[in-house]
């Protein structure tokens, strides 16, 4: 078994099927300001993973919740329908509720409860694309969302997850990588005060490799805090001019989970090119105001459509809610 594993996961010369060694991370990218009508958001790509966050309020607590002179973090994650290949509704919902959870208890330690006294603050993470170390990647981009609303944070954190694979330690592992696994080891970390805000080991470790695993992980996560930088809103600003595309840009098909009937989309913010020929998964922004994710298919066009705002005329463009 450990055999097969290794042979299907590290080349002849030691690296791993996407070229990376075993001690490296895969590329990631990091944006602030995804979505313009939340407080703050972020959106994060690591490998082929994609994370959107979106923070709201702070709101008053409802009335139902106990009193508390501290603040409240509510913390939700979805998987969109296409994050993965093969994804059931009832193991869905057993993820996300799990990711949730582990969401909440790796960022509270990080978020000053105090600097919003009764209230709370709602995170809503989505994985538009799973590819492995999901959780890392939705505590990363949260955490960067957060700090994009202005809440009060001690600090940032950054997570990183690790496969053992027979002998090997593969930092950020793929969906494949995960899949093969003997144990796995989990860490958020706060990477200024150099602070562990929740760890998971699974599987069977000696402290020896245990001692290795724990660092590897932490010099990843503090070597990502260390290269963040924050960019320019994806979304273009109040008072831009933006020009439509060219005719080869015309949508041909659209979908989303918008109820609205009435709205037309005016741009859209690509995120990923799904091939097929020509569709890509994006943040539609609507002539009411309202954001969504979606799913759009274009004519055969000349070039792919660029990762940034792309705009359309809005009489072109009429909703159709989704058949999910």
């Amino acid at each position: 078994m450990f055999l097969n594993s290794q042979k299907a996961l590290l080349k002849s010369d030691g690296t791993r099927l996407d070229d990376r060694l075993p001690s490296h991370v895969r590329p990631a990218f990091l944006k602030t300001g995804a979505v313009s009508v939340a407080a703050g958001s972020a959106y994060a790509e690591f490998g082929s993973t994609k994370v959107i966050v979106s923070v709201y309020g702070p709101r008053e607590s409802k009335k139902a919740q106990a009193f508390s002179d501290i603040g409240r973090l509510n913390c939700d994650v979805k998987f969109t329908s296409f994050a993965t290949p093969l994804r059931g509704k009832a193991g869905q919902d057993v993820s996300d509720k799990e990711f949730s959870v582990l969401l909440h208890k790796a960022l509270e330690d990080a978020v000053d409860l105090h600097s919003f006294p009764k209230t709370t603050v709602d995170v809503f993470a989505l994985v538009l694309q799973s590819g492995g170390g999901d959780l890392p990647a939705i505590i990363t981009c949260a955490s960067l969302a957060l700090a994009d609303a202005g809440i009060v944070m001690h600090d940032i954190v950054a997570a990183i997850s690790l496969s053992c694979v027979g002998k090997d330690l593969l930092l950020d592992p793929t969906y494949k990588e995960e899949s093969q696994q003997d144990g796995s080891v989990f860490i958020a970390l706060m990477t200024s005060r150099r602070e562990i805000t929740q760890v998971t080991f699974t599987g069977e470790w000696s402290s020896t490799k245990a001692s290795e695993a724990l660092e590897l992980c932490c010099d990843a996560c503090v070597k990502l805090g260390e290269g963040w930088l924050k960019p320019p809103r994806c979304s273009p600003k109040p008072g831009d001019h933006l020009e439509p595309q060219p005719p080869f840009y015309e949508i041909t098909s659209f979908h989303t989970e918008a109820q609205e009937s009435d709205a037309y989309l005016k741009y859209v913010t690509i995120f990923e090119y799904r091939g097929s020929p020509s569709t890509y998964t994006a943040l539609s922004h609507t002539s009411e105001g309202h954001e969504d994710i979606c799913s759009l298919t274009v004519a055969q066009n000349r070039q792919p459509l660029p990762f940034q705002p792309v705009v359309f005329e809005e009489k072109l463009l009429p909703f159709e809610k989704s058949q999910n």
